[in-house]
């Protein structure tokens, strides 16, 4: 693991982008000040995340099933980016890559 401060302060920031919307927008204003590749892959994951638990919360009659997966979700994408892997999300990870390329 890379003690560099720099790199730790990218972690937190990629972690960030989990938190839902609120973090997600947070780690998005903080990316755009300085790009690094590790913030915009887990803004790119964060962001399938989101969109895909607002999605199944529409749809699924039993929402503490979509909110226990999103939790689980959450800990692997956090626990990756705090690691300061790139690790995709089990199921769609790979997708959310190609469909938000621009983030």
């Amino acid at each position: 693991m890379n003690s560099n401060p720099e790199e730790s302060g990218d972690r937190l920031v990629a972690a960030l982008a989990y938190l839902y919307v609120p973090g997600w927008l947070i780690a998005l204003l903080l990316n755009s000040r300085k790009r690094t590749d590790l913030v915009s892959y887990h803004l790119r994951q964060s962001v399938g995340l989101i969109l895909l638990v607002m999605l199944l919360f529409w749809i699924i009659r039993f929402r503490w099933v979509v909110i226990i997966g999103y939790l689980a979700m959450l800990a692997v994408g956090a626990g990756s980016a705090l690691a300061g892997q790139q690790k995709p999300l089990p199921g769609f990870g790979r997708l959310f890559q190609d469909w938000f390329r621009s983030l």
